[in-house]
């Protein structure tokens, strides 16, 4: 979104979303790491995200306009863990053949309007970042059409502003002409900037396509029109923990809590939180009697309004699920900044069948916690 604010000093409350008008400008980033934390950690190796999950940061950070800050932590020996390059390799040979070819070259592209033969809307199609499709002044929510190919199936539009001149689309639309059917819209946006890559839900086969403008303060400059047909990345394999420090969770239930959905803090995917709260509580069935020498939170990433990680622990542990012993209370020391997993050291070693943990407080104004993940340490032998 970008919000119109002519002279307006930069809002953090806007600088997400864009603030038209501001008196700064920088590019922005999107920093995310490949684990749930910032460094190496044996307990996150079956926790590393997947070529789905990073094609999907990549749209929507890169095909957004943004930088992707992708930290990939070395392990103990220096280097990349196995998992994190095998997820790395097979990502970037999805995205490499993903756009290998422009499906929109060989297209024939007509404007509703155009300022000049310098300025022709064939210019989207040239290949070059110094020509752009313009309107005369006057006119602000202009279309282009491409007349493509026959036989062309593609899922991702990417669309691309001349950005010397600035970020002028506000918003805009995709139709896609289905025969005598007529013009059917599959996207409506707001922004274009670096670019934007549209995702489709499915492939579509059109003999023409049309960006439509539908809110901008001034005349577009549209660089680039180019077309794709995504390719799946290769399955990479998750693989179980193999830290000896970490209990297996496989037979893990939980047995109750204080809002539906808790068995995602078992499925192994750190995108995939269970929210509850603001206070919340959970019990966690091991399977079997374990000992134990603490415990892991992993909370989400994501800083949103919604929710946020929990402030405060306190969990206790029983045998039979009727007698429980406290094991340990405190707080998550900076975690509504530092969204990463924190590790809870018990003051002694604990035995037990079942976990019961209790967050009291949200770390951050939100009205409800989200919790990724919970694992527990094996006690040494």
């Amino acid at each position: 979104m970008l919000a119109d604010h002519a002279n307006a000093p930069y809002d953090e409350r806007l600088g997400n979303s864009g603030l038209r008008g501001g008196e700064i400008w920088w590019p922005a980033e999107t920093d995310v790491s490949i684990r749930p934390g910032w460094f190496y950690h044996e307990d996150e190796d079956a926790q590393v995200k997947t070529p789905v999950q990073l094609v999907r940061m990549f749209e929507d950070s890169v095909g957004r306009g943004s930088n992707l800050l992708l930290n990939i932590p070395p392990d103990q020996r220096g280097i990349i863990f196995e998992p994190d390059v095998a997820s790395l390799t097979a990502f970037g040979e999805a995205i490499h053949a993903s756009y290998a070819r422009d499906l929109a070259q060989g297209a024939v592209a007509q404007a509703s309007v155009e300022r000049g033969p310098h300025f022709s809307a064939a210019k989207v199609l040239d290949g070059r970042e110094d020509t752009y499709w313009s309107t005369p002044d006057g006119v602000t929510t202009p279309s282009l059409t491409l007349d493509l190919p026959p036989g062309r199936a593609f899922d991702l539009i990417r669309i691309a502003e001349y950005l010397p001149l600035g970020v002028r689309v506000t918003r805009f639309a995709v139709d896609v002409e289905e025969g005598t059917k007529g013009w059917r819209e599959i996207a409506d946006h707001e922004c274009i900037g670096a670019q934007r890559i549209i995702r489709l839900p499915a492939p579509v086969t059109t003999r023409r396509l049309r960006l439509r403008i539908v809110d901008a303060p001034v005349c577009p400059a549209i660089t680039e029109i180019a077309l794709f047909r995504s390719v799946a990345p290769r399955v990479v394999p998750r693989i179980r923990s193999k830290n000896a420090a970490l209990l297996d969770r496989s037979a893990w239930r939980i047995i109750a809590s204080s809002a539906p959905g808790a068995e995602a803090i078992l499925d192994g995917d750190a995108t995939t939180p269970w929210q509850a709260g603001p206070t919340t509580s959970l019990t966690i069935d091991l399977g079997k009697v374990e000992r134990m020498s603490g415990f892991t939170l992993t909370p989400l990433r994501d800083v949103t309004e919604k929710s946020g990680p929990p402030a405060r622990y306190a969990v206790e542990t029983s045998l039979d699920g009727k007698h429980w012993q406290p094991l340990k209370d405190g707080e998550f020391s900076n975690i509504a900044n530092a969204r990463q997993t924190q590790r809870v050291r018990f003051d002694s070693i604990a035995s037990g069948r079942m976990l019961r943990f209790t967050f009291p407080l949200v770390a951050t104004a939100a009205p409800t916690i989200a919790i990724a993940e919970i694992g527990a340490f094996a006690a040494p032998n």
